[in-house]
């Protein structure tokens, strides 16, 4: 395959377990995270975990076979993120 491919992403609502009183009854919950990226067809389809996927997360890193790399700011509610592949040789 060869061609550039692009695809965006936004957060439109987060939800903060803190502000629902039967929430804060129950066991600390993880906080939302949005991961975009690439994968192969055959990988896991937890991006960034396995050799054959990358993606960027909502803390700023670059994740890579469970290494994560800081290389923006975080972002989140109402910030449109895009990612491009260019799989063109030259």
């Amino acid at each position: 395959k060869s061609g550039r491919y692009m695809f965006e992403a936004k957060i439109v609502e987060t939800i903060n377990p803190a502000d629902d009183p039967v929430a804060r009854q129950r066991t600390p919950m993880p906080r939302s995270q949005l991961r975009i990226g690439f994968a192969t067809a055959g990988s896991s389809l937890f991006l960034g975990e396995t050799e054959d996927s990358i993606c960027f997360d909502t803390e700023g890193f670059l994740i890579h076979k469970k290494t994560r790399t800081s290389c923006s700011q975080k972002f989140g509610g109402d910030v449109v993120v895009a990612v491009v592949l260019n799989l063109d040789s030259s």
